[in-house]
Order: structure tokens, then C-alpha cells, then sequence
């Protein structure tokens, strides 16, 4: 069987590969209602570990206790992300995919199955909040790692309370003094810190403005009150407050009991929606601002403090220029171009080796790359076409044929995408984009953002890791957080780089002429 490597000067700086599996799949757009493609990867054994990937859109992975767990983990979070994977026509997991149709849908979020979440996730990253309710008025709530409860003391959002500390009330009693926003007056929030064993109320806040929403749009999901785990605090109570102000703004509040017990620690304010990131030792949070002519831009802030990034970990990658090619290889090349621009499958499929490295969990072959591709329709034809005129347009590396260091010949070989070839053979792969030309670096997951630089053509990026050794990213908005030349973090378009081990084509001389060897993606 072919082998997939790719060498920068010889084969033997070629990646390291693993047990990794791929398989090409669909997904259902939840908004469009149209399947597009992408891809499904999972390993097993001591890590089990599924991701999911959209051609042009977002990602999710997950890992568990079992390949399972893990596929259930991570199918919810590209659901959540608004696309449904549509289980493959005769290929791995297809188990796992009957399973997941035919569960039943969860229900919605419930107070105690975020305490448990919590106390499970205790000191680890947790990547989102589920979607909250209204707070239930004067119930106690504790805390899952300290001894303490959360109580929210009011408005009362019960329309069935007709108390002065009723928020129907004080709506009614707004629009009958003439108010014309009385639908959205301040509410302002009542929360208290509750010694668990005694009773004793330990912190008090009232909240300046803004009300608890339960809409299905306007991002009320985010609104509510959510206990907080930190690694660098496990057993301190903290609290994040959600709600909106105005018409469409949106507020957050970190309420820390320990550190002061009257006012929130950290607070920031959108004019429109906030986004939310936790991590392990604190918030990510994006905030619309509200720009000229009705526009909005986006700005990050962090609590408590900007993330930790560890440069020396990274050390900066500058890729040699491609070599120029040879007759031989320029003639295939232009071949190459022919059967692409005509639409030549069977001239393309001609060219495959017998055993055509197609993904590292099958056994390779022209059947098997029909079958990966879905040549068989209108769907899979398009997209593989898309991904060899992809290829050709970034161009290719060629490898003169020789000997190695241990005498051992070896053909003349080119490689498309060139930056696979030219990567170097002791540097990780792994969460490696390589960046078009002038791509923007950006300070913020938006067009509007301040540009921090614009990027070389073949610059080396790196997506961030956050403290679970996991990639930071904001595919759900179009974006990925990156580690640039330097340490320098920012954000760039994911439309805008192009992952290392993304798919890539190998054909080396025979004989007989070129054959193209492994057509694949991965490691």
C-alpha cells in the first residue's frame, strides 16, 4: 500500500502518523436546510476521540471515556453549532450515528444538571454554557464546589405574583405613569451569597439594570445566572450574571462573595449581544459595540486578565520556497490541469495507484476512493473537484529522485499542497494553518476589528491551545484564534487559512509514468 509522508528534503523527515481514522461525511445546514460536506475523524484505544469538521464552517471535537462518549460529545456540539451529521453511506460509526437519531431529544436545561456538569468539570476548561431559565425567585441554590448557596431575591418573574417585588407589577405600574419603554424598565437584579450551614447571608448585590429574558432570539439563552470553576480557584464561590439592558444589550457580571461582597468583580456591557468563553482560569468575552451609520464591531476582553501563552512552545516556522519543477514533473502537472479544467473523472481515477492512499482507516484502492469521495453523485463530485482545483491553485513541491542516507533509492515525487512537503519533519503538525496572502491578523473575531498584521503568503499560524490542551476556537462566528510569528495572538478568517493536514495529493514517477499515490487528509 502507498504510505502518505511528507518529506521537506528527504523521506525521512516525514510526519509521524498515528492511528488516526477519517471519513467523508454530510451535514444538514440547520438554517439552510441543505446538506454541504465535510468530514468525521476519530481514534481509539488509550484516547478515544471524535471530531467533526464542515467544509467552509465550524468544528467540534471531543474525547470520553469510550469512542461512544466521545461521539456523542462531540455530534452535540456541532449540532449546537447548527449542523447535523448525516450518518455515511457504508462507513465507520455508523452504529453510533443509529443510536444518536433514534435517542430522544434532551430536555431543556435544568438547574441540577448544571450542578452536576460542575462538579464533574471542576477545574477543567469548560468550552460553553448550556442554556439557562429565568432564575426561580428566593430558592436556594448551591454552590457544587463550596459550601455556599446562590438566591435570587428579585423581581419576581412569575406572572402569577402580584407583589410590589413582582416584575408584572412594576411593568404595569410603568405603563400606567405613561412610561413609553415600559416593556423594558430596569429590573435590577437581587442576588445573595448564603452561608450554607448557618443561613447567614455573606454577600448582597444588586445589579444596575437590565432584566432576565427567556425569548427563543435576541440571545436570550445567555441570560441567567451561572456558578463558576476556576483551577486557580476550586473551591471559591463565583457567580456569572447574564441579562439584558435596553432594547437589545446585553450585560455580564462576575460576582465573587470571597473578594467583595456589595460589588461585582468584572462587568461588561454590549449594545448588542455578548459572546462567552470560559476557561479554566477565567472568561472570554466578545462585545458588539455599536459603530457609525448603524454598524457594529466587536471587541475581546478578558477576566481576569489577558490568557497565558507559552512562546517558547512554539517556536516561529519559516517554510523554504517550493523548487522549481522538473520537465517531467511540469508535464504532469499541466496534465493534471487538463483533467481538472475538462472535468476528466475517469482520466483522474486512471492515474490513481492501485492501492491510492485514501484515508488511515481503510485499506486504500480505487474502489475505496470512489466510495470516500462519493463520486456516485452530483454532491461528492463537486466537492472532490473543488478540492483538487484547491490543490492546484496552491501549487506544488517536487523531489528530485536519489538515494537516502541508508542507500536505499527512492522516485521523483511531488506533493500538492507545496507546504506540506516543505514542513519540517521535527516540527508538530498538529493545529497547523498555513495563511493566504495579505490574510488579516485581527485583535477580535470581526471584520471590524483593529488589524494587527497582514499576513505573508504561506505564513505559519498556529491555533491556540487552551490550559486542556485542546484548540482555542470561534469556528461557530467563522473564526480561529491563532498563535502567529512572534507569540503574537489574533484572530483570522477560517476561510482565510488552510489546515496543515488538510487533504493533500502525492504522485511519484514509475516506470510507467506518473501515478498519484494517496489522495488524503490527516495523519
Amino acid at each position: 500500500m502507498a504510505t502518505d509522508h511528507a518529506p521537506a528534503q528527504s523521506p525521512a523527515q516525514s510526519p509521524a502518523q498515528s492511528d488516526d481514522s477519517y471519513e467523508r461525511i454530510s451535514f444538514l445546514g440547520h438554517a439552510t436546510g441543505e446538506e454541504v460536506p465535510g468530514v468525521m475523524g476519530w481514534r481509539e484505544g488509550a484516547e478515544n476521540r471524535v471530531v467533526f469538521q464542515v467544509w467552509d464552517g465550524p468544528s467540534f471535537a471531543a474525547e470520553g471515556v469510550d469512542l461512544a462518549s466521545a461521539f456523542a460529545a462531540a455530534r452535540a456540539g456541532i449540532v449546537r453549532a447548527g449542523f447535523t451529521p448525516q450518518p455515511p453511506v457504508d462507513g465507520g460509526l455508523g452504529d453510533l450515528f443509529t443510536e444518536a437519531e433514534s435517542a430522544a431529544p434532551p430536555p431543556r436545561f435544568q438547574p441540577v444538571l448544571w450542578l452536576l456538569a460542575a462538579a464533574i468539570l471542576l477545574a477543567l476548561l469548560i468550552p460553553l454554557l448550556a442554556r439557562a431559565e429565568v432564575p426561580e425567585w428566593n430558592k436556594r441554590i448551591p454552590f457544587p464546589n463550596a459550601p455556599y448557596d446562590y438566591r435570587y431575591e428579585g423581581p419576581n418573574y412569575d406572572s402569577r405574583d402580584g407583589s410590589r417585588n413582582s416584575a408584572a407589577r412594576m411593568r404595569h405600574e410603568a405603563k400606567e405613569r405613561g412610561d413609553p419603554d415600559w416593556l423594558n424598565i430596569p429590573l435590577d437584579p437581587i442576588v445573595a451569597i448564603v452561608e450554607r450551614g448557618s443561613g447567614r447571608v455573606i454577600a448582597r448585590y444588586r445589579l444596575e439594570g437590565g432584566q432576565f429574558c427567556d425569548y427563543e432570539d435576541d440571545n436570550c439563552d445567555l441570560d441567567g445566572l451561572f456558578p463558576l470553576v476556576l483551577s486557580t480557584a476550586p473551591q471559591e464561590p463565583m457567580l456569572i450574571v447574564v441579562r439584558h439592558v435596553g432594547a437589545h444589550g446585553q450585560r455580564i457580571s462576575v460576582l465573587r462573595p470571597l473578594a467583595d461582597a456589595t460589588k461585582p468583580v468584572f462587568e461588561a456591557t454590549a449594545d448588542f449581544a455578548l459572546g462567552l468563553r470560559l476557561r479554566r482560569n477565567g472568561l472570554d468575552v466578545i462585545v458588539d459595540r455599536a459603530g457609525s451609520g448603524g454598524g457594529a464591531r466587536k471587541e475581546m476582553l478578558h477576566w481576569p486578565d489577558a490568557p497565558a501563552h507559552d512562546r517558547a512552545a512554539l517556536p516561529d516556522i519559516i517554510l523554504p520556497s517550493a523548487p522549481p519543477l522538473s520537465p517531467s514533473a511540469s508535464a504532469f502537472d499541466a496534465r493534471l490541469r487538463g483533467i481538472a479544467a475538462a472535468r476528466d473523472l475517469p482520466g483522474f481515477v486512471a492515474l490513481l495507484t492501485d492501492d491510492v492512499l485514501v484515508s488511515f482507516g481503510g485499506n486504500g484502492g480505487k474502489a475505496e476512493f470512489s466510495e470516500y469521495w462519493r463520486l456516485d453523485s452530483d454532491t461528492g463530485r463537486k466537492t472532490f473537484w473543488a478540492t483538487l482545483d484547491r490543490l492546484l491553485a496552491q501549487g506544488t513541491w517536487n523531489e528530485a529522485g536519489g538515494q537516502d542516507d541508508d542507500g536505499d533509492s527512492f522516485p521523483q515525487r511531488i506533493t500538492y499542497p507545496w507546504f506540506f512537503a516543505a514542513w519540517p519533519g521535527d516540527a508538530d503538525a498538529e493545529n497547523a494553518f498555513i495563511a493566504d496572502e495579505d490574510a488579516a491578523l485581527r485583535a477580535a473575531p470581526d471584520d471590524g476589528a483593529p488589524v494587527l498584521a497582514r499576513l505573508s503568503r504561506a505564513a505559519v499560524l498556529h491555533g491556540r491551545m487552551d490550559e486542556g490542551g485542546e484548540m482555542s476556537e470561534w469556528l461557530g462566528l467563522g473564526w480561529l484564534e491563532v498563535v502567529a510569528a512572534g507569540g503574537a495572538l489574533g484572530f483570522v478568517r477560517h476561510e482565510d487559512v488552510t489546515p496543515l493536514l488538510d487533504t493533500r495529493m502525492l504522485a511519484v514517477e514509475t516506470g510507467t509514468g506518473w501515478k498519484i499515490e494517496a489522495f488524503v487528509a490527516g495523519d
